[in-house]
């Protein structure tokens, strides 16, 4: 349909034609597709529509199906439910009419449609928000046969509707269960390592929501879902800061304030081994940022650190508001964000002097634990030296005997000269055992940031090597690589110091 407008450009009018430009329907939602979400992010928006429709307990349930092998999966709440309109709206891609407050988890209207597609080719929603059931689904097989954005629905649901919701939400209760099916996108086919991976995800991203005076109950599968303890609060991790800080916004009426709650901790330190059985890993350090106390991503470093082994005990968490979307850069499928550098500048000001002297705590740690256990682990170094120490000793090389008169040590035959011939020794079982007692021990003492690297002192046929544990080598080479599964590095960094 073509409709003609009229435009005026100084005395004359300018006549335009404009035509409706829809897309096809069936490339827009395989390209949808392909945004990059897993199936725990698409339980995720589905959990954040639950939230913002007031419901206390979400039901989460993975099934297949025993005839295809698909997996099946539900989301019931407890929550308002829909009306005839409010469905419509929530079946349609970018839906306008979708009203968010600013304590909304949702903010794009893309949430229910863009997350089912990902996983699934047919969406089914029942809901109930008085007496009365209704049903809609959204189909990509069928969208794919009309090249159309189509669904079925909104309408009244089958008798045996109200049944299964009040399974969950009680009797004429309001609620709504949201059903994926034909999950063909779902890679994993191990039905308990991937409800695993979305008790994980769901303890961790909401687990402000879960752990709160009334809290919010998540079940999966009939169990409840725990909060993750990320900061390791239970585990005597100290708390460095806890605070609000003042962040200001420029606007187009000006600037206006808003206030940024940001927790900083240090996690506890007990060695390798136990900070990987806690999940202190190197990739996990730095802050998670929050909005509405909904996680959005983690282990982000802000452009405030580089990341480093002195600060993989460190972790931060930053709220910030929903005032901020327009300043947060958080894209529709609530995986990322992008700060504007104005908010970036304001935080680095709260919080780069915190993560510094958090960076030295840390170092003074390990420090202390290396010199309590006095740096056992180089024992291995010792080992590996002690090892290798006999391609270091030499057979003791033969002294030619000359004869008096003979300053050249050699002696004429039919005018030709003769030279001495010597036998070359090989090493015995006696050399190397002697090479094994050749033996050194190292040990951090404290030399001043300016001083000596090292300091070596033969005592008989020990080699002590005292290392200077406040110079910048001792932080980089010798803690990074003790902190760090490169042995060979380690055992490296001991060899060059020995030789």
């Amino acid at each position: 349909m073509a409709t003609t407008l009229t435009k005026k450009r100084g005395s004359a009018s300018v006549k335009k034609i404009i035509r409706n430009n829809h897309p096809s329907a069936s490339r827009v939602f395989t390209s949808l597709r392909n945004v990059g979400y897993k199936i725990q992010n698409t339980i995720g928006d589905l959990v954040d529509n639950s939230i913002d429709g007031k419901a206390s307990s979400i039901w989460v349930e993975v099934d297949k199906d025993p005839k295809s092998k698909e997996y099946i999966i539900r989301v019931i709440d407890d929550g308002n439910g829909m009306d005839e309109r409010e469905l419509d709206e929530a079946l349609r891609l970018g839906s306008e009419e979708v009203e968010y407050d600013d304590a909304s988890l949702g903010k794009f209207g893309f949430g229910l449609i863009t997350a089912s597609i990902a996983v699934c080719r047919r969406l089914e929603v029942l809901t109930r928000s008085s007496d009365e059931v209704l049903f809609s689904a959204h189909d990509l097989d069928e969208i794919d046969r009309e090249n159309a954005f189509i669904k079925e629905g909104p309408e009244k649901a089958s008798p045996g509707a109200n049944k299964e919701l009040d399974k969950y939400c009680g009797e004429r209760e309001s609620g709504t269960i949201v059903t994926l099916k034909k999950c063909d996108l779902v890679k994993d086919q191990d039905v308990n390592r991937l409800t695993g991976t979305i008790r994980k995800y769901l303890g961790q991203v909401y687990r402000i929501w879960l752990r709160r005076e009334q809290p919010l109950h998540i079940y999966l599968n009939g169990e409840l879902v725990r909060p993750t303890d990320v900061l390791l609060e239970k585990k005597g991790s100290e708390l460095f800061s806890d605070d609000e800080y003042p962040i200001r916004l420029k606007t187009d009426d000006g600037e206006t304030e808003v206030i940024v709650r940001c927790r900083l901790a240090i996690m506890p330190y007990e060695g390798k081994e136990v900070s990987k059985q806690l999940g202190i890993t190197h990739d996990a350090q730095g802050f998670s940022i929050f909005r509405n106390f909904r996680e959005i991503c983690d282990g982000q470093t802000l452009s405030m650190f580089t990341r480093h082994t002195l600060l993989r005990n460190f972790r931060g968490e930053v709220f910030l508001p929903s005032a901020m979307d327009d300043h947060a850069g958080i894209n529709f499928s609530k995986m990322s964000l992008n700060l504007d550098k104005n908010v970036l500048d304001q935080l680095h000001h709260h919080l780069q002097p915190q993560v510094r002297a958090i960076r030295r705590k840390i170092q003074r740690l390990m420090q202390e634990s290396a010199a309590e256990k006095k740096l056992t682990d180089f024992s291995k170094v010792e080992q590996y030296i002690r090892q290798r120490a006999a391609v270091l000793i030499k057979p003791k090389s033969e002294v030619e005997k000359r004869k008096k008169g003979d300053s050249n040590g050699e002696k004429k035959q039919n005018g030709k000269r003769k030279t001495k011939s010597f036998s070359k020794k090989n090493l015995t079982k006696k050399d190397l055992r002697k090479s094994l007692e050749a033996i050194c021990e190292f040990k951090p003492v404290p030399l001043g940031r300016s001083g000596p690297i090292y300091e070596a002192t033969p005592k008989g046929k020990f080699l002590f090597i005292e290392i200077n544990q406040d110079h910048p080598f001792y932080d980089r080479f010798v803690l990074g690589t003790h902190e760090s599964n490169n042995i060979d590095l380690y055992n490296a960094t001991g060899f060059l110091l020995y030789a």
